[in-house]
């Protein structure tokens, strides 16, 4: 049932996998087609969907996604050094009403998760973010959401923080199983400072553009943990993509906006990738198709590290900061990060189990405590913690 809103792979887009070499990715894929049905998921890492919706919460209607011109471009990419098999579903057709559309991405990425595949998800309208979400529903787990978005999608209309929106449904709807959401490369001209307020209430991490520019790899702490990541094209600079009406002249260039990827593609955690709001344009399709390789490139490179503050493969730091202690420790296999924060109501519900709460960072903050600065990652954590 879960697979028959999906429509398979067009013969056109077959016929032009004939005329690609063997090192193309429109060679290796596992696809979805009208003369031999779904391919078996059994053995396959991910999963590529094409979600046809192009209705808003809004009313709006954008578009359709040309999702054609988007697989001519994905397709065409060489394959990387990767043992990983990954399959095109196709095309989930839109459904009477966007919650229909809603209610079969959801029992679809439930299907393909029950059966450990990523799935990729690409489409014209990020409202479908919320299906993503839902579908975790029947795991029963708690979830980091990471957006990357230049706006925060809390309105519809005229209102300021609206209930149609897919980000206040994941903040109110039952069950809830919101966590923790971190914005990435929100644009402050786009946000009202109510809405900003808000986020603050919450105890959610926006990030500014600018906060992340000048060094890319401040946003791989901020990805480490998170569970899924949608990813709104509005937050790349419009020249990046042909110049698209309605969308902004500031932005991620691609190279950032590929290299955020590649460390979404590490985060050991993450469990689905979502790409949408991208125009027609030859250049958004590119870009996005970009976008995927560099993801499925970094996921070939994960290491599953957990965190362990009694291994070996862990040397453990103490930096006395006036009153507080601070607690890091740095990963021998990784070189990456991470600070102790005390668990505190809040987390002792959300993570019941016996672990210390470990919070990823950089050796920046190590740093900063060096100099007798708490770093901003360990105050934002502590009083998330202790809501």
């Amino acid at each position: 049932m879960e697979f028959e809103f999906l429509k398979p792979v067009s013969d056109t887009i077959l016929a032009h996998c004939e005329l690609l070499a063997d090192q193309h990715l429109g060679s290796q894929l596992y696809k979805h087609t009208e003369k031999n049905g779904i391919p078996d998921l059994e053995a396959v890492d991910m999963a590529l969907i094409v979600v046809l919706e192009h209705r808003s919460a809004e009313g709006k209607r954008t578009p359709a996604f040309d999702s054609e011109a988007f697989r001519l471009d994905f397709y065409k990419l060489f394959y990387g050094n990767w043992s990983l098999k990954i399959a095109d579903l196709g095309d989930l057709q839109p459904g009477e009403e966007p919650e229909d559309t809603q209610f079969a991405l959801k029992q679809l990425i439930a299907e393909l998760k029950a059966q450990q595949v990523l799935p990729l998800v690409v489409g014209a309208v990020q409202d479908s973010t919320y299906g993503c979400y839902r579908a975790f529903d029947t795991f029963r787990e708690m979830l980091h959401v990471a957006l990357v978005d230049a706006k925060f999608d809390l309105c519809v209309a005229d209102e300021m923080v609206s209930s149609d929106s897919y980000v206040s449904q994941m903040i109110t709807e039952a069950p809830n199983q919101l966590y923790h959401l971190t914005q990435i490369g929100y644009q402050s001209y786009f946000v009202a400072q109510e809405e900003l307020d808000l986020y603050n209430q919450l105890f959610f991490e926006p990030y500014r553009l600018g906060d992340l520019t000048p060094d890319m790899r401040r946003a791989e702490p901020l990805l480490r943990t998170a569970n899924l990541l949608s990813v709104d094209l509005h937050a790349v600079a419009a020249a990046e993509m042909g110049g698209p009406q309605g969308y902004s002249p500031n932005g991620f260039t691609g190279r950032e906006i590929c290299a955020l990827m590649r460390y979404a593609g590490i985060a050991d955690q993450l469990q689905l990738l979502g790409i949408f709001e991208i125009p027609n344009t030859p250049a958004a399709y590119l870009l996005s198709a970009q976008m995927l390789w560099y993801f499925i490139e970094g996921y070939t490179l994960r290491i599953n590290e957990v965190p362990d503050t009694l291994s070996e493969n862990y040397v453990k730091f103490n930096v006395p900061i006036d009153e507080q202690h601070l607690v890091f420790y740095r990963s021998l296999l990784t070189d990456r990060w991470w600070v102790e924060v005390a668990k505190g109501p809040f987390e002792k519900v959300a993570r019941s189990d016996n672990r210390p709460y470990l919070v990823p960072c950089l050796a920046l903050d190590y740093q900063t405590a060096l100099n007798n600065e708490l770093p901003d990652c360990w105050v934002r954590a502590s009083r998330r913690s202790m809501q």
